[in-house]
């Protein structure tokens, strides 16, 4: 599930690999705007705002319409970064007589590729109106951030890019043609049963399983085992902590894979066909 969080940016919950001023435009003027600790930008009626984002090393910033076509904002080179300018329109309420910003003219996108695993981040950036408790003509406007996806890259036997924790990858065919542009697919490692979800590789046996995601909120997880993928439900967890959970990377082994019960739906949207039953995690070595 994706996390959000409404910050400053020293403040943030996750932190962006970006630095981000926002600034209001009107007849002219232009005023820098420092967000209040939930994010706040105050209460306006009509200009524009502008998003000035610095994007740190290995990020790089995208549009997507509605229909999640990327394109490329322009950017001044400032030494050795780069200065996008976003103009976030202020657009005339349907519903009432204010200003507000809409979707998807509101936000932008962030990606992040990372080394030692190769990673890829995904981060929306928006400016969002809500009205004030009690009334439906003043508006407050907020900064917020969320990290939307986030998975280890491998490659594949086709030499393609695969994120085994973001199965949207699969179907976004401009993203796909992003990364091909800018990802060197030839320094990934070549994902198998028995790769980590860290990158590493470790020798499976029958009957062991690696794990590939876990999330505690749902109670559910996916190991990668010599031959499939399967589900684990923290019911069929054995441990002697009070608390049942996995963790990404974690060894495990288990009794048997069974038929998926389909009794509960993955949070990642995940269809999968085999549970896996008697599971049993291995400890975590500490480096």
């Amino acid at each position: 599930m994706p996390r959000s969080f409404l910050s400053k940016q020293e403040n943030s919950v996750v932190k962006i690999p970006a630095k981000i001023v926002v600034r209001h435009t009107f007849g002219g003027h232009k005023d820098t705007i420092v967000p209040e600790k939930d994010g706040c930008l105050g209460s306006w009626n009509g200009g524009n705002f502008e998003l000035e984002i610095v994007p740190l090393k290995g990020a790089d910033v995208i549009k997507t319409d509605k229909d999640f076509h990327i394109s490329y904002p322009h950017s001044v080179e400032q030494g050795r970064d780069r200065l996008f300018k976003i103009q976030i329109p202020l657009l005339q309420s349907e519903k009432a007589n204010a200003f507000v910003t809409k979707f998807p003219s509101n936000h932008v996108k962030l990606i992040s590729i990372s080394h030692n695993p190769w990673k890829f981040n995904l981060y929306e950036i928006a400016i969002v109106a809500q009205p004030k408790p009690g009334t439906e003509s003043e508006i407050n406007f907020f900064l917020t951030t969320q990290l939307c996806y986030s998975s280890v890259m491998f490659r594949n036997d086709k030499d393609e890019i695969v994120m085994p924790e973001y199965e949207g990858f699969a179907r976004w065919e401009d993203l796909k043609f992003y990364m091909g542009l800018n990802v060197a697919k030839g320094k990934l490692p070549v994902l198998s049963a028995t790769t980590t979800s860290d990158g590493s590789t470790l020798s499976l046996k029958e009957h062991e399983g690696i794990v590939v995601w876990y999330n505690l909120a749902q109670g559910i997880g996916m190991i990668q085992t010599t031959k499939t993928n399967a589900r684990v439900n923290w019911r069929d967890i054995q441990t002697k902590e009070r608390f049942r959970y996995l963790k990404a990377g974690q060894k495990v082994t288990f009794t048997k894979l069974v038929l998926s019960r389909n009794t509960y739906r993955s949070p990642r949207v995940t269809k999968f066909h085999l549970d896996a039953e008697g599971v049993k995690p291995h400890p975590i070595r500490c480096s």
